[in-house]
């Protein structure tokens, strides 16, 4: 995960707030019943799934969101890649569908 991110959950996902570790690591955020990522890249989901280690729904949702609290089954992962070759037309088809496909969890 970049550092940059890993200092923002530092940050933010705080012992006590989001998490308890005695007397067993307990995650405290169990009112968030859904969450939804959304991300872009220069590569596709399926590189990152099979290629780059599922760093998303591997490191992000199943052990972040779950050590917190949230369950990785209600979550849903929203990508754009090769977001650096795209079009504009495609960009912004992606974020015009956005509101939708979170509220469907849609990926």
């Amino acid at each position: 995960m970049p550092a940059e991110l890993k200092g923002f959950f530092d940050k933010v996902m705080l012992k006590g707030f989001a998490y308890e570790e005695a007397p067993a690591w307990r995650g405290l955020l169990t009112n968030i019943q859904k969450a939804t990522v959304i991300t872009t890249a220069t590569v596709t989901k399926d590189y990152l799934r099979t290629q780059a280690g599922d760093p998303i729904q591997g490191n992000l949702i199943n052990r972040v969101f779950a050590d917190i609290g949230i369950d990785p089954q209600h979550t849903n992962w929203i990508h754009l890649g090769e977001a650096n070759t795209t079009t504009d037309d495609v960009r912004e088809r992606f974020l015009a569908t956005l509101p939708q496909r979170v509220l469907t969890g849609q990926d």
